[in-house]
């Protein structure tokens, strides 16, 4: 049997059940994709946002609970915090009239509890007081309930002696009715105002002591190296201090720098004592004590003792020379040497600085290695027609006799010195412009007969002049 040979005719098409889609299919079925994508996500919940939100709510929930709950804990804190409250407590204490202007709590720069407008009676005003804190112990206190207070400060003030005098006198009391956590009390910066006062501004600080009281006050000049400690006297009846100074110039006596200043006494109403001081330089050192006490006058008492004074640069700012006590030149001065002296002093007054202000000191003294300069007064008494005050020096083995100083200047009173057989009598007065008055009576001695020779003092202490 032969192969059958199909005799059809072949095409190019093949009819199939799949169906392949082309271009535009593509596109549509990705269209309605997307559509029905988008539909579903139209419909359905994001729970991952829905768990954030629910989160950031419930702990800002928490944190509001927790305010209020601190808040309503606070209140007896806040309680004795309030103006009303600390001005009732320092009052007792004080016992004074206190009123607190208002109270509040800064957070920045640094945290602090401010009392504003203190004022203590009618004697004193505070602008601000600041209490200083930090963080960690305003987080305690919301744990615990309590509060640890740092330094409490005072703005600058200015204080008037009496002022600062019941203020030391005060504190103590104020003190027992302060939180004991408040371990300080610091006066940035105090003006004193007041006759006598020295130089400012001061800074004060206050500390606890250990049984807990405010004790004694230190105050440090911010303008020279001068310390004074102040403390309440026994009985609480006045104001114990002492000073200490280094490069000082006291308020009163020679306008010079003191290297060594120091001493203590007492300060009351109506009465002020010096109990000791002491002024040292390299020129020389004084010492003494001063009274001072009000009745219908104020009275000054006391005494000072003077050694080992080098005339020259100790009274070198009466003389209108360079003080070289504070780096200026040395020049001429009418006497020259080292002088000792032991004065008593006195004076009175409608006020006390009236009474320190016309107080007189008088007293011996003595000059050792003493020298006159601007006359040789040997060689003036023995040629009676040459001039006097021509110059030359004169030095002196002995030369004594009685010191008077007062508001005037300062007086050489009952002079006696003595130069081999020459001799020189009578009387000095150096004025606070430096001029010099006064008439010397030489007296050649020996077995040679010549009359005494009187001059006549007049000039400077830096250029004095001997007239005949």
């Amino acid at each position: 049997m032969g192969r059958v040979t199909d005799t059809t005719p072949s095409t190019d098409f093949v009819v199939t059940t799949v169906n392949v889609p082309d271009r535009l299919d593509v596109q549509e079925v990705r269209a309605r994709a997307d559509e029905e994508s988008q539909r579903r996500e139209r419909f359905n919940v994001d729970w991952y946002a829905v768990r954030v939100w629910l989160l950031r709510v419930l702990l800002l929930g928490l944190v509001l609970v927790a305010g209020w709950v601190a808040w309503q804990h606070s209140e007896p804190f806040r309680a004795e915090l309030a103006p009303a409250r600390i001005a009732q407590r320092l009052g007792a204490g004080a016992g004074l009239a206190v009123h607190v202007g208002d109270t509040r709590i800064q957070w920045l720069p640094s945290p602090r509890f401010i009392v504003e407008g203190l004022e203590l009676g009618n004697a004193w005003r505070a602008e601000a007081v600041s209490v200083l804190f930090n963080w960690e112990d305003a987080w305690r206190a919301l744990q615990r309930g309590g509060w640890t207070w740092g330094e409490a400060r005072v703005g600058p003030t200015a204080l008037s002696l009496d002022q600062l005098s019941l203020l030391v006198q005060v504190l103590p009391a104020i003190g027992a009715a302060l939180p004991q956590a408040i371990a300080s009390i610091r006066f940035e910066s105090i003006e004193l105002t007041g006759p006598l006062v020295p130089s400012g501004p001061f800074e004060a600080v206050v500390r606890r002591q250990v049984d807990g009281a405010f004790g004694t006050w230190s105050l440090r000049s911010l303008r020279d190296n001068l310390t004074v400690n102040l403390w309440p006297s026994e009985g609480g009846e006045g104001v114990r201090f002492q000073f200490d100074g280094a490069s000082w110039q006291a308020t009163v006596g020679p306008p010079v720098q003191w290297s060594e200043a120091r001493g203590y006494g007492l300060a009351r109403a109506g009465f002020v004592e010096v109990s000791e001081f002491l002024l040292a330089g390299y020129f020389g050192s004084i010492r003494g004590s001063l009274f001072a006490a009000a009745d219908q006058f104020w009275a000054v008492t006391g005494f000072a003792v003077g050694a080992n004074l080098d005339i020259e640069s100790f009274a070198r700012p009466a003389g209108g020379g360079d003080d070289v006590s504070k780096g200026g030149r040395r020049g001429p001065a009418a006497v020259a040497g080292t002088l000792d002296f032991d004065l008593l002093i006195s004076g009175e007054g409608a006020s006390l600085e009236e009474a320190v202000a016309g107080s007189r000191a008088a007293g011996p003294f003595k000059v050792r290695w003493a020298t006159i300069h601007g006359i040789n007064l040997g060689y003036v008494a023995t040629r009676p027609g040459s001039v006097s005050g021509g110059g030359g020096t004169t030095r002196f083995t002995d030369f004594n006799g009685w010191l008077v100083l007062g508001p005037a200047g300062a007086s050489l009173q009952d002079l006696h010195a003595r130069a081999g057989a020459l001799t020189a009598r009578g009387q000095v007065t150096i004025k606070q412009d430096g001029s010099l008055t006064g008439r010397l009576r030489v007296d050649l001695g020996g077995d040679r007969v010549q009359a005494p020779l009187s001059l006549r003092v007049a000039g400077t202490a830096a250029a004095p002049e001997f007239v005949r």
